[in-house]
């Protein structure tokens, strides 16, 4: 049995594969890049789309006194633009999960 784990311990030899672990790792890099930039694009939009939907009424509500968050979610709860930026947020997250996958 040792003389098993002494073969398996060993390192093994290099095989020539004309570059293609060099090519391979680059097209994950640039995949990873790719999916790293649509994220970035998709979040930016998202953050666009929500302060474009909050009202800027509740907003400046919750800069004027920081104890008004809670009556601030309770306003928010209801509101169809928050649900609309809930669901772009969900969608991005779902978006980013499926590129994973690939």
């Amino acid at each position: 049995m040792t003389h098993l784990d002494a073969l398996l311990s060993q390192p093994l030899a290099p095989v020539a594969d004309n570059g293609f672990s060099v090519k391979v790792m680059l097209r994950v890099q640039r995949e990873q890049q790719r999916r790293m930039v649509l994220l970035g694009f998709a979040i930016t939009a998202m953050v666009l789309l929500l302060a474009l939907l909050i009202p800027a009424s509740a907003l400046t509500q919750l800069a004027a006194v920081p104890a008004n968050l809670n009556a601030l979610l309770v306003k928010l709860s209801g509101s169809v633009q928050f649900g609309i930026a809930i669901i772009v947020l969900v969608l991005v997250y779902l978006y980013d999960r499926k590129l994973l996958q690939f």
